[in-house]
């Protein structure tokens, strides 16, 4: 018992201290031995009586005793059960590290295999009449009546695809920053027919031959305000086009379920697969 007193003692605690407070002493004053060693002047820590060896003795000792009460209030265990709890107690992390890896596997298999499920659904559909793309920060809590409302206002279409690809202007957090990424990949995987973006987006993407010009809209433009017409000089540009149209205020564009606290800038993609249907479109949020 002297030795367990001597223990609590270079450990500078009392002997009702809790497991949890032993615990906590010793990484500290582990912690507190190495900041020591990594410190080029040390000798304020030189007069310091108590060695890491006593430390580790003095926290060895504790534990001991601890578990030798902890032993004598239950029935005697396996060997293979002491050995499991001992392999669990200092190898927690990796396991836990190694499910959370099979978890994310699993993820990302289960993920291909739903893409794969949903390409062989759609190819049994008749063709897209027209894609949207809104990029930025927007969201919409049911993309199938987004659907709907445009092909109610184009009858003779028959299937149309309404996508969000989430960009925020301020990566806040891994989360946005995430999303960003992800962004990048869509747009470089992805060719949709109409773009519908913020102007923040609008402007970061404009000088990269994404977008086509709009001239041929402009006497359909007269009803709009001129600051709601994008023109720009893009590269290899001898003057200024119109590349994109904000449409934020347009009924029928509203009335499409999708929300965001921003503009919405219409534009259509340089390689538009249904360029004809893109323009139409426009035309019709123009008139609505």
């Amino acid at each position: 018992m002297e030795d367990l007193k001597k223990a609590y003692e270079i450990l500078g605690l009392s002997e009702d201290a809790t497991k949890e407070e032993v615990e906590k002493r010793y990484f500290l004053l582990i912690r507190r031995d190495r900041a020591r060693k990594n410190r080029s002047n040390d000798d304020e820590d030189s007069a310091e009586t108590v060695t890491i060896e006593q430390v580790n003795q003095a926290y060895k000792t504790i534990t001991q005793y601890e578990q030798k009460l902890q032993d004598e209030g239950k029935p005697q265990r396996s060997v293979f059960a002491s050995r499991l709890d001992h392999f669990f107690h200092y190898y927690k992390f990796h396991v836990l590290g190694a499910i959370l890896l099979v978890v994310l596997i699993a993820y990302f298999v289960n993920s291909m295999i739903d893409q794969r499920q949903q390409r062989a659904a759609e190819a049994l559909l008749p063709p897209e009449n027209l894609s949207v793309m809104y990029l930025g920060e927007f969201y919409s809590e049911d993309l199938d009546k987004a659907q709907e409302s445009i092909l109610q206002a184009f009858p003779s279409w028959e299937r149309v695809g309404v996508s969000i690809t989430y960009f925020p202007q301020e990566a806040k957090d891994p989360y946005d920053i995430a999303m960003q990424q992800k962004s990048m990949i869509t747009l470089m995987t992805e060719k949709p027919d109409i773009y519908i973006t913020d102007k923040y987006n609008f402007e970061r993407l404009r000088d990269q031959g994404l977008f086509l010009r709009l001239d041929e809209l402009e006497s359909s433009l007269k009803s709009l305000d001129d600051s709601s017409v994008y023109r720009y000089r893009a590269e290899g540009d001898q003057s200024e086009h119109i590349y994109g149209i904000d449409m934020s205020g347009i009924p029928f564009l509203n009335d499409i379920p999708v929300s965001a606290a921003k503009e919405k800038v219409v534009t259509v993609r340089t390689d538009a697969p249904n360029k004809a249907n893109a323009l139409a479109f426009i035309q019709k949020l123009i008139h609505s």
